[in-house]
Order: structure tokens, then C-alpha cells, then sequence
């Protein structure tokens, strides 16, 4: 997980409020995308936990789950998410020892069984519920929002490259020009 994000957390709910507002008004014709709805709920979850976040108030990452993919899979990629979040706590408060053992850095992290894999998420998740200003600050949601953010975008680009008007709509919620926004994917 980069350490940069492309916006503030406040940018990053305002966007994102705007873009599933949108998302949720063409939800018909973006469904064949991967818009469905439990991406919509995701969606919306992840701009409560940011909002919960940006207020203080303790959060619960991984609110969203998969509901199609197989438990390996599923705990291979919640284990990289623990490891992910870890390493931008660790990145972003070096010196806080107090707030790295609560997410369990420096505890082991191998996905090797399913007693480590458990351990390695329940961590994060504890770290973020006991320092949500502290998961703010590393931009684990924020990167989370901008994440659903393109992956909305990028739906309503393909479904409305043709009606203008329609696709409108979705970057009129984008944040101004005046804050230069890099391109989906890079660090």
C-alpha cells in the first residue's frame, strides 16, 4: 500500500459520495460492469467507516467481503490487506511503537495457517478500531475510497463512452483540475 493517496480523506468522501450517487442513479446499465449491488454497498460502507474515521470515531475495516470467492483465496487476499495496512501504519508512524503493536507489527504475519491468517486481519482490524485517526492518517481509507472510486469510473466510462451528457454527470463530482489527480494505479 503506497503511502501517497490521491486525495485528502475529506476530498476522498466527497468524491466518493458524488461518484455513488451517480453510480447508483445508472446502476441498471452499469450492473454487466461489476457495479452490482453488493459493490454499491460496499461502496457505501467504506464511506461511513471513512466518514466514522474523519470524525473520530472508532472504525471497522473489512466491513466489505467478497461473496463470491473461494475461503483460500479469501484469506490469502485478507492477509496481503493485514500486511498492506500494517506496513502504511508502519510507514507513517515509525517512531509509535504503541500504535504499531496494536496493529500487530513486529508480530508474525504468514498466511500459513488459518490461525495466523486470522490473527494477522483481527490485528488490523483492532489497530484501526483503537486509533481511527491514526488509520486516517496513514490513508488506508482514503486509498480504499478512491479504489471503489475508479473502479466506478472506469464502469461508467466504458458503459457511457458514447452519451457524454451521462458520463458528465460522474466527473462533474470529481475534485477541481486545480488538484492534480494521478492516474488510477499509480504509487
Amino acid at each position: 500500500m503506497s503511502n501517497h493517496t490521491r486525495w485528502s480523506l475529506t476530498d476522498a468522501i466527497a468524491t466518493a459520495n458524488g461518484i455513488l450517487s451517480e453510480t447508483k442513479r445508472h446502476a441498471a446499465r452499469l450492473q454487466d460492469r461489476g457495479v452490482d449491488s453488493s459493490f454499491l454497498q460496499g461502496f457505501a460502507d467504506a464511506i461511513q467507516l471513512a466518514q466514522a474515521a474523519a470524525a473520530g470515531q472508532p472504525v471497522r475495516l473489512g466491513a466489505q467481503k467478497g461473496s463470491t470467492a473461494a475461503l483460500a483465496d479469501t484469506i490469502a487476499r485478507a492477509v496481503r490487506q493485514a500486511g498492506a495496512v500494517r506496513e502504511a501504519v508502519r510507514r507513517r508512524f515509525p517512531s509509535r511503537k504503541d500504535v504499531q503493536r496494536t496493529f500487530g507489527i513486529g508480530t508474525p504475519k504468514s498466511g500459513a495457517s488459518l490461525g495466523q491468517a486470522l490473527s494477522s486481519v483481527d490485528a488490523a482490524l483492532h489497530g484501526a478500531s483503537e486509533h481511527p485517526t491514526e488509520t486516517s492518517a496513514a490513508g488506508i481509507l482514503a486509498r480504499d475510497l478512491t479504489e471503489r472510486i475508479d473502479h466506478a469510473l472506469a464502469a461508467a466510462e466504458l458503459e457511457f463512452a458514447h452519451e457524454p451528457h451521462l458520463l458528465a454527470g460522474f466527473r462533474s463530482v470529481l475534485p477541481s483540475k486545480g488538484k492534480k489527480r494521478p492516474p488510477p494505479g499509480s504509487p
